[in-house]
């Protein structure tokens, strides 16, 4: 085989090296500062990854041939009229996520069910560590700037004034708060699970445990209450099946190794939540610190405990009357939300729609929440721009992979599995993080790629065990039924 047809095979037929660069990218663009300069490049990985897909439609449409893919197909023909019906308003952006959309949805989720399970093993450990190396450089880079006090202000031709560092009471860095946090919980998990997965060498074990302490770190500081419970949630519920596999080794009796599993999540939960301000406001001492540290070092001065004081006590938020709330005014965007779904029940309004759409119903703070994290919640994002349709077909999908999660498959607590119920809890914590946001679909970035990348290796590796079982998954699934149907017509139609 010659070099070229090596570098066409190994290299530009890869799925897996345009995930990990889809990955890559996307986690940089994910902070407004950067993403100016890279965000352009995820349209080259947009193209190799457009090529891989038509090329595997060409050849045997195996990153379809699965039973989920069904109704993704019949929701982007869904979705699809909703753009004609809107047109020939935003028409090109609506056209230009829509394409996004769907590549991820056959792309990242898509696996072939015939590869063998190792395989896929070894692709999920590359984009996982792929995840974490980005996610880490950037983290590193935030608890730099937030050590060395580094701020300031920029402006962003989308977002207006930004501000890199410390704003108010929550700590972003490179990211919004919020986006930081979701980024950083994922980052946990994925760092977990390559803990369990297999025996690491002793520096690679250190290296992840460092993320996830570096992670936490980071979390802590965004203040973001969504995050903060998602971890606690997910991670409390793994903890317990960690645990219990632990103490069913020294307990005979199952139920006593599940009372005190239990016992113990319960307490190390309500522990986090207890020191979660105290643990902040002790973090946040450090920045003066190294000030009066540089003070000494640097300029030859005196250290100075009078000045040693935390950046960060805690969060407090400021409601106005009229336009705040608990959920920090996302309940008016909730009801406004419900205002245009009404006027556009059927197929919605398009998710380039939504900003006009609304408009009469917000105040103009609320509407540039709007036009900057579209309505804060996925659930009603789909409702309102997609419609009854959309939601129906995606609420489907969705069913259907709870459906075999958790009734057609029988995953065996074992330590074995346990790399498993963390990737299941990397799929459940965006459908937690994402009733208060609304980014893994209609945008693309790196929580549309990460779901939709795990979900999917999430899905191959039950249906491979479902497969042991029962080897029907490769004949009944719609794509092959239509292939065998289509076959069938031309044979008939041949001269004997």
């Amino acid at each position: 085989m010659s070099l070229l047809k090596r570098f066409y095979t190994n290299i530009i037929c890869s799925r897996v090296y345009c995930i990990m660069l889809l990955v890559s990218l996307t986690a940089l663009s994910a902070s407004p500062l950067l993403q100016n300069y890279v965000g352009r490049f995820v349209k080259v990985a947009f193209v190799w990854g457009a090529f891989i897909v038509l090329r595997d439609l060409a050849l045997n449409r195996a990153l379809i041939k699965n039973r989920y893919s069904f109704w993704l197909f019949l929701f982007c023909i869904g979705y699809a009229f909703s753009i004609l019906i809107a047109a020939p308003d935003f028409l090109t952006e609506n056209v230009k996520q829509y394409l996004y959309m769907a590549l991820y949805m056959v792309l990242l989720f898509g696996n072939d069910i015939t590869a063998p399970f190792e395989k896929k093993l070894s692709e999920l450990q590359a984009v996982a560590n792929t995840f974490i190396a980005v996610t880490f450089a950037m983290t590193l880079t935030c608890i730099a700037f937030f050590l060395f006090s580094a701020d300031f202000t920029y402006y962003h031709e989308k977002y207006g004034e930004l501000t890199v560092g410390l704003y108010q009471d929550r700590f972003g860095g490179l990211y919004n708060p919020n986006t930081g946090s979701a980024m950083a919980t994922i980052a946990v998990f994925v760092c977990w699970m390559m803990l369990v997965m297999k025996k690491r060498p002793r520096p690679l074990k250190a290296f992840y445990i460092a993320v996830i302490v570096l992670q936490y770190a980071y979390l802590l500081l965004t203040q973001s209450r969504t995050a903060w419970y998602t971890l606690l949630i997910f991670g409390g519920i793994v903890l317990f099946v960690q645990l219990l596999i632990k103490f069913k080794d020294r307990v005979k009796k199952t139920l006593s190794a599940a009372l005190l599993a239990a016992a113990a999540v319960v307490v190390l939960v309500a522990g986090a939540e207890v020191l979660r301000t105290p643990t902040v406001k002790g973090i946040s001492y450090l920045p003066s610190i190294v000030q009066q540290l540089e003070n000494v070092v640097v300029r030859k001065g005196s250290f100075s405990s009078e000045f040693i004081r935390p950046v960060i006590e805690g969060r407090e938020d400021m409601y106005h009357e009229k336009d705040g709330d608990v959920t920090s005014g996302r309940v008016l965007i909730w009801k406004a939300s419900l205002e245009v779904f009404k006027e556009y029940p059927v197929f919605g309004v398009t998710r380039e729609g939504l900003h006009d759409r609304i408009a009469p119903y917000l105040s103009e703070g609320r509407l540039r929440n709007v036009n900057n994290g579209g309505l804060h919640n996925i659930y009603l994002t789909v409702l309102v721009c997609a419609g009854l349709v959309g939601f129906a077909l995606l609420a489907v999908f969705v069913f259907s992979i709870c459906k075999t999660l958790l009734f057609k498959r029988f995953l065996p607590v074992s330590r074995g599995n346990l790399w498993q119920y963390l990737l299941m809890a990397i799929t459940f914590s965006f459908f937690l993080m994402e009733f208060f946001e609304s980014r893994i679909l209609f945008r693309s970035n790196v929580f549309s790629v990460t779901f939709w990348v795990f979900t999917g290796y999430l899905m191959y590796f039950a249906e491979k065990d479902i497969q042991k079982k029962d080897d029907s998954l490769l004949r009944k699934n719609w794509v092959a039924r239509i292939e065998n149907r289509l076959k069938s017509i031309f044979q008939k139609k041949q001269p004997a």
